[in-house]
């Protein structure tokens, strides 16, 4: 599948960060096959971070990731498209992702030992970006500080990892043909920390591991995210991206508005209840003209 995908004719289902949870994925499947029998969606996008629950005692990653896998995701003319997220880049890269003592690849990474091919070939597969007809950018991070035309000047193969990316466009800068070979089947934490000491390493981290306007101050990331609508215009300056529809991080009720060009959701971990999780629709057709009218696709999980 391509890095970018554009969809101009199709009402979208969209769904963050489900990191592990079975009940929520099956719960958001069930909606998914309702609206469509009503007709209210065509296709279903997750935002990335399908894996990694945050109780590795309840982690359904490797069932989760099975099913899409099953299901076709990201093949040509599938209902499913699965974006990359921050969760799934370290699979990817072989990146160690720890938080406090945790770190989050080694349990799924041993499941996934038998045959991990399969997976890799999947996470390779993951498109970074949905662009619809109507002006609405869909990734998972949100904004960040490498999208101006300056930034992306100094760090060519970001540009290119976001538009044409192959996975052994990164890394055959650093690996031998061997070593490269390997890691599609065998997970090299030490391969990933390599990657990370490069400045290509950084700049993956920055873009898919960032705070948004956690990390930065208001102004500056709004900036940021015209950075990115311009970013995503490059070859339609007629019919530019408008809107950012992001996930990665956690809201307790489940959405919010940042600054005047962004909403995440949040439809799974990192909300308060399960009554709070929400996914979005939106038609890929319609030209939003404001957040509020974006929002009227917003609805519950449960």
């Amino acid at each position: 599948m391509n890095r970018i995908v554009d969809i101009s004719d199709k009402k979208l289902m969209i769904v963050s960060d489900l990191h592990g949870n079975q009940h929520d994925f099956n719960r958001v499947m069930n909606r998914f096959h309702h609206f469509k029998q009503q007709g209210e969606v065509d296709q279903l996008i997750f935002l990335g971070d399908i894996v990694h629950s945050f109780n590795y005692k309840k982690d359904a990653s490797l069932n989760i990731l099975n099913t899409l896998i099953e299901k076709g995701a990201n093949e040509p003319g599938s209902e499913i498209v699965c974006l990359l997220g921050n969760h799934e880049l370290v699979h990817l890269f072989h990146i160690p992702l720890r938080k406090g003592n945790w770190e989050f690849n080694k349990g799924l990474e041993w499941k996934m030992a038998k045959d991990r091919e399969p997976y890799h070939r999947f996470f390779c597969n993951m498109p970074v970006a949905v662009r619809t007809a109507g002006g609405v950018m869909i990734n998972h991070t949100g904004a960040g500080p490498f999208y101006s035309e300056q930034r992306l000047q100094d760090n060519g193969l970001f540009g290119a990892f976001l538009r044409e990316w192959q996975f052994d466009g990164v890394v055959k800068q650093l690996f031998t043909d061997d070593v490269i070979s390997q890691m599609r089947h065998k997970y090299l934490p030490e391969s990933g920390c390599r990657l990370m000491e490069t400045q290509t390493g950084k700049v993956l981290w920055e873009t898919f591991m960032n705070g948004n306007e956690h990390q930065y101050d208001a102004g500056q990331y709004e900036n940021y995210v015209l950075d990115l609508l311009n970013y995503y215009s490059w070859d339609r300056l007629d019919k530019p991206m408008q809107m950012v529809v992001s996930g990665h991080i956690g809201e307790d009720w489940g959405i919010s508005l940042i600054g005047s060009k962004q909403l995440r959701i949040c439809s799974s971990a990192g909300c308060s209840l399960d009554l709070e999780k929400k996914f979005l629709i939106v038609d890929a057709q319609k030209e939003y003209l404001s957040m509020d009218e974006l929002k009227i696709g917003l609805k519950d999980v449960y």
